[in-house]
């Protein structure tokens, strides 16, 4: 039996990356905005960035506000690809945030 954290990463691994899945520093949305949970964004946030999926910004003060934002492209790309690999139980792991990509 595989986890959820194991899912997601191997959804989002299988993803055919694009150029426009890299995020080269536009502030989009994290994962958290979709309402994923931290541990599962920790383990993807490691990944998107060897890949450069993720970007993170700085305050006024210089410090990481640790949001890491990923292109909308890829996102719709990886909720796809977790349907199309886990079926029903990929649909139930998606957080809220992440439906509106299914279809």
């Amino acid at each position: 039996m595989t986890t959820k954290t194991q899912r997601f990463l191997h959804s989002f691994k299988a993803v055919q990356l694009k150029p426009e899945h890299r995020n080269n520093g536009d502030e989009t949305f994290a994962l958290r905005d979709y309402g994923m949970a931290p541990s599962i964004a920790t383990a993807l946030i490691r990944w998107g960035e060897t890949e450069s999926l993720v970007c993170t910004f700085e305050n006024s003060s210089g410090r990481s506000n640790n949001t890491y934002s990923w292109k909308p492209e890829f996102i719709r790309d990886a909720v796809h690809k977790h349907i199309e690999i886990f079926g029903e139980q990929g649909l139930g792991d998606l957080p809220p945030g992440m439906l509106q990509y299914v279809g």
